[in-house]
């Protein structure tokens, strides 16, 4: 592999892993905005059907993402 093919490797692994992070970032964040509207409805002591079915998915949510993680 001649000179110019190994950094055209090494720049499209370092774009790979940037593209990674920023993938798990977005993630994080998800997480983050499913944790707190599922703080949030747990917390209403009256709540609408639409609303119990919404903790259902957000937990569901949470929980795929701590088994991804």
């Amino acid at each position: 592999m001649n000179v110019s093919n190994e950094a055209e490797m090494k720049r499209l692994e370092i774009q790979e892993r940037k593209e990674a992070r920023k993938q798990r970032k977005i993630e994080l964040e998800q997480y983050r905005i499913n944790w707190e509207q599922l703080s949030r409805l747990e917390q209403k002591v009256n709540r609408e059907q639409w609303e119990d079915e919404m903790i259902v998915i957000l937990r569901n949510n949470i929980q795929r993402f701590n088994n991804d993680a």
